[in-house]
């Protein structure tokens, strides 16, 4: 078959596409910058506060996506521009140059393509999946907070009454339980499910860059009205070039199923604390009656005289009894913070893992 592109300008004009959606792949860092990073800057004491700084360490792994994404189609346009020069000096003497330049294209074994149906009136994939902010996704960490602080509350509220249970906790902590682990529920738990968001996002705009360029691939028949043997390898390269972004997509689904492994995880976990502390308030109403025994002088004169009979030190009893109340709700709130602990270490291992996803992709990078 003959070789021939009888509009070089329109080769360009192709080129031009892909050169729109190299410094698309820009956006990926840009989107990371305004979104992502701002969350690492979180303050305060608060779980998310602790938590959210460990995004940093993706931040690194994201510009190099971005900036080899960028390069990668880029070879696309390059080699566009030269064959349209090419086909400007000479057809005949082109052939095998433009043959050689297809051959140094960055293409994966797989030929067959993919459809690109359905993207009419897209033109680069950030406009779609890139151009809101991220929302909360994901089980409600923020509503379980909530009702952690609650719980808190109505302990409170009964601890008052025996306030030397407080001080006996509050000793043994350093700071009263409460105070403790209303300072851990504390911080913006709506950031931590933007995150999920984020990861989601990444992934739909890799999955949807590859059905773009193999939308501007067509267009070198039509647009650029290239045909023959060197279009048609052109073709293969440039369709098994764009299979190959398929493998970042698939390094932000996997960022996305840990993230959501680790929130579902969260969630029992906090639901499990917000379990605990509802039982608290009974055991401090059960206190409260004991001290209300032991001020009852009447009472308890009449159980002193009693135990003088029977053995029993009445007086010892309640306080026995009180103590053992105290113990279990240290011990419980102890539980409390170690399992408030465990979901940050989750997540900070969460955030030094997702780079090792990253691994090697279809792009044969070193990311």
């Amino acid at each position: 078959m003959p070789d021939f592109a009888s509009d070089p300008d329109g080769l360009d004009r192709v080129a031009d596409r892909f050169e729109g959606l190299s410094e698309d792949s820009t956006k990926i860092s840009e989107y990371w910058a305004n979104y992502a990073i701002p969350l690492t800057r979180q303050t305060g004491k608060g779980l998310p506060a602790l938590a959210l700084p460990s995004l940093s360490e993706l931040t690194p792994g994201v510009d190099e996506q971005s900036r080899a994404l960028k390069e990668h189609i880029g070879t696309v346009e390059t080699a566009l521009r030269e064959t349209a020069r090419l086909y400007r000096r000479s057809e005949q003497q082109a052939l095998d140059e433009v043959n050689t330049i297809w051959n140094n294209v960055p293409q994966s074994d797989d030929t067959d393509g993919r459809s690109s149906g359905g993207l009419r009136g897209i033109d680069l994939p950030s406009d779609e999946t890139l151009n809101a902010a991220p929302e909360p996704i994901g089980p409600g960490l923020w509503k379980v907070s909530v009702d952690i602080v609650t719980a808190l509350g109505d302990i409170e509220a009964e601890s008052i009454v025996i306030s030397w249970i407080d001080e006996l906790l509050g000793g043994v902590f350093g700071e009263k339980p409460t105070e403790a682990l209303t300072e851990w529920v504390t911080g913006d738990w709506e950031a931590l499910g933007t995150v999920g968001s984020v990861f989601e996002n990444f992934r739909e705009y890799c999955r949807l860059m590859p059905r773009l360029l193999s939308d501007a691939t067509k267009a070198v028949g039509t647009e650029g009205q290239w045909d023959g043997a060197a279009k048609e390898a052109a073709f293969d390269a440039m369709m098994a070039n764009a299979n190959r972004v398929d493998g970042l997509a698939d390094i932000w689904n996997d960022a996305k199923i840990s993230y959501e492994n680790w929130q579902n995880i969260a969630y029992v976990l906090l639901s499990e604390v917000h379990g605990l502390l509802i039982t608290v308030p009974a055991m401090l109403v059960r206190g409260k009656d004991i001290v209300y025994k032991a001020w009852d002088i009447p009472w308890t004169v009449m159980n002193t005289v009693k135990g003088a009979f029977t053995g029993e030190n009445y007086l010892r009893q309640l306080l026995e009894e009180l103590l053992g109340i105290a113990l279990s709700i240290l011990a419980l709130f102890k539980k409390c913070v170690q399992t408030m602990f465990y979901v940050l270490q989750a997540f900070v291992a969460l955030c030094s893992f997702i780079p090792l996803l990253e691994g090697s992709t279809d792009l044969d990078r070193a990311w």
